[in-house]
């Protein structure tokens, strides 16, 4: 598998949107939708911050090891069934701007 399937793989397995993940790692959504794309490797800066956000080792975010079953539970927000509209906005920075109906 490339970096950039593994690294959508390892983002939606934790239930991290997109601008969720890049704000973690210190990225922008742009950059990271880039490196999940057909591209090259990110900047090895990068990694040790995507890898923490995603609570995995770097060599785990590279596939030089497997991915230990500790790792970071699922997000239950973007799962099925769940009020998932209201739930993210109160938990997001668009609280102050949006309600939930």
């Amino acid at each position: 598998m490339d970096f950039g399937a593994r690294l959508a793989e390892l983002r939606k397995e934790r239930g991290f949107p997109q601008l969720e993940l890049a704000e973690q790692a210190g990225l922008s959504r742009r950059m990271l939708a880039y490196y999940e794309g057909q591209s090259e490797h990110p900047p090895t800066t990068h990694l040790p911050g995507i890898a923490r956000a995603l609570g995995v080792t770097t060599d785990e975010l590279l596939e030089l090891v497997a991915v230990k079953a500790t790792a970071r539970q699922k997000d239950s927000r973007l799962q099925p069934g769940r009020s998932g509209c209201c739930l993210w906005l109160a938990q997001s920075r668009w609280q102050r701007t949006w309600s939930c109906p």
